[in-house]
C-alpha cells in the first residue's frame, strides 16, 4: 500500500508520519494448498458447491477448509483453480523494469490515485484462499483488447475465504455445469399418424 501511495503519478502524498501496528507470532503461519475435493463432477447452473481444500501448514497437521463456490449459470466445462494469493507487485509497483516485460496496452492504466487505491483494496489478501472459475474451452492467453486498444476489464471471476495462514500453492479441478432436461437441447421430433377409417 505504501508503495502504491509513494510511487503514484497523480499527486505528491506529503506523508509526514506512518504508524504501523504489528502483531508478532513466534510460529510460522503459512500453509500450502495440497488437494481439493469436490462431492461430484456435474452440477446445475448456479449451484453452490462446497469444496474441501487441504492445507499443509509448516511442520503441522493437514487442515481442511470448506470453501463455498457459486458455479456459473452457463452450461459447459469449467476449470476451478484454487490457490493462495502469494502477492507479487504489479509492473507499476516494481518500478521501472530494465527491459519491456509487457506490451504497454496490456498494463492497466488508472486515471486517479483513488481509482488505483480502489483496485488495490479489492485484490485478494495473502491470507485468503482464492477459487477462480475459467471456461475450459475459452481459457484466455492474454487480456482482451477493446476497439480502442485498451484492456477490457473482466468481471471478478473469483471467490475468496480468509484463513489463519499465509497461503501458497495451487490445485485445479474440472467440473461440468449441465443444463436441466428440456433446456439447451432440442426436443426429439414427435410423429403423428393419421388413418382414414
Amino acid at each position: 500500500m505504501l508503495l502504491v501511495l509513494t510511487e503514484n503519478e497523480f499527486i505528491h502524498p506529503e506523508l509526514t508520519e506512518v504508524q504501523v501496528r504489528v502483531k508478532v507470532n513466534p510460529e510460522q503461519r503459512y500453509a500450502r494448498v495440497t488437494a481439493v475435493e469436490i462431492p461430484k463432477q456435474e452440477f446445475a447452473p448456479g449451484e453452490i458447491v462446497t469444496l474441501t481444500v487441504s492445507l499443509q501448514p509448516f511442520r503441522g497437521e493437514v487442515v481442511q477448509i470448506p470453501l463455498e463456490v457459486e458455479l456459473p449459470t452457463s452450461p459447459g466445462k469449467w476449470l476451478i483453480m484454487v490457490y493462495g494469493n502469494e502477492y507479487s507487485p504489479t509492473v507499476e509497483e516494481q518500478g521501472e523494469p530494465s527491459g519491456e516485460l509487457y506490451a504497454p496496452e496490456l498494463v492497466r492504466s488508472y486515471s486517479s490515485l483513488e481509482e488505483k487505491l480502489g483496485d488495490y483494496r479489492k485484490r485478494p489478501q495473502n491470507n485468503q484462499l482464492v477459487a477462480e472459475l475459467i471456461p475450459v474451452d475459452e481459457v484466455p492467453e492474454v487480456s482482451p483488447l477493446a476497439d480502442n486498444g485498451e484492456v477490457v476489464e473482466a468481471e471478478q471471476g473469483y471467490q475468496t475465504i480468509s484463513t489463519a495462514y499465509f497461503v501458497t500453492g495451487e490445485e485445479q479441478i474440472q467440473v461440468e455445469v449441465v443444463a436441466p432436461e428440456g433446456e439447451g437441447a432440442p426436443e426429439p421430433p414427435t410423429i403423428q399418424a393419421y388413418r382414414d377409417y
